[in-house]
């Protein structure tokens, strides 16, 4: 009794968010309770406590104390675990830990599975692994179903996006300065670019036209003129690589959602 009674004044301070208090606690009562069951359901909570507070290393830390003994508690722990490793990047671990439901008897989870492979396959962009896991989807679980349409969606929009190359947005800027901006996808900046060469280029025509080469004012807004020539053209290389950058970041963003939106579901 005096577990439970323990536990859930813990359980209280971290429902009613006060993080601090609970962090403070649970490192006390893992040495006070050191039954198997209670430290599986204490590792558990930790690992929530410093999930809320997007402490992901931390929790993924406490959840792999989580025993099989309490499986539903482990499960819990080892889906959520496989997330942070997703969202951290670190997609071999998050592999590792996913593989542990394949074969699984029940269908729902079976096919959350297949799901979760399948996002996993579009943040590493290996699109023959997706078009493998998403053959699965059927539709058919609520928790889940919305989402396994979103990801198909941001699989055509990935294999939509344009291949633009550095090189060609190099050169198309040292045609016509702007036009490799224009070329990835930024018409503002390639506007912009365009009406300052013109404008830099129209006061140095105007001081070698009233003075002559020797002018300070032609000397002066040629060099300039050049500058931003040359940066113009290095710029609009860069570009194509920040823009891709930009677009792989966002549609990561909206592919870890989706992927969180079902175990939160499920599990909460």
């Amino acid at each position: 009794m005096q577990f439970e009674k323990e536990y859930a004044f813990a359980r209280y301070l971290f429902d009613g968010g006060q993080y601090a208090d609970a962090q403070l606690l649970l490192p006390e009562l893992m040495q006070r309770f050191t039954g198997p069951g209670q430290q599986d359901t204490l590792h558990w909570l930790a690992g929530k406590l410093y999930y809320q507070q997007k402490m992901l290393p931390q929790a993924n830390r406490y959840w792999r104390q989580v025993s099989k003994q309490h499986a539903p508690l482990w499960q819990e722990a080892q889906w959520f675990s496989f997330y942070n490793h997703a969202y951290l990047h670190q997609y071999d671990s998050a592999q590792a830990l996913l593989s542990q439901f394949n074969g699984n008897n029940d269908a729902f989870y079976q096919a959350l599975y297949h799901f979760e492979q399948a996002g996993l396959a579009l943040l590493q962009r290996n699109m023959p692994a997706y078009k493998a896991q998403s053959a699965r989807f059927t539709g058919q679980y609520y928790a889940f179903a919305n989402q396994e349409q979103k990801l198909a969606k941001w699989y055509q929009d990935i294999q939509a996006r344009p291949k633009r190359k550095p090189w060609v947005a190099a050169g198309l800027s040292a045609i016509v300065p702007g036009l490799g901006r224009i070329y990835t996808g930024r018409p503002g900046q390639g506007l912009l670019s365009l009406l300052t060469h013109a404008f830099i280029g129209v006061q140095a025509l105007e001081g070698y036209r009233k003075d002559g080469p020797q002018s300070a004012r032609f000397i002066v807004y040629a060099v300039v003129l050049g500058g931003f020539y040359i940066a113009n053209i290095y710029g609009s290389a860069l570009s194509v690589k920040v823009t891709q950058t930009e677009f792989n970041e966002a549609v990561n963003q909206q592919i870890l959602l989706d992927m969180h939106i079902p175990l939160r579901t499920i599990f909460h």
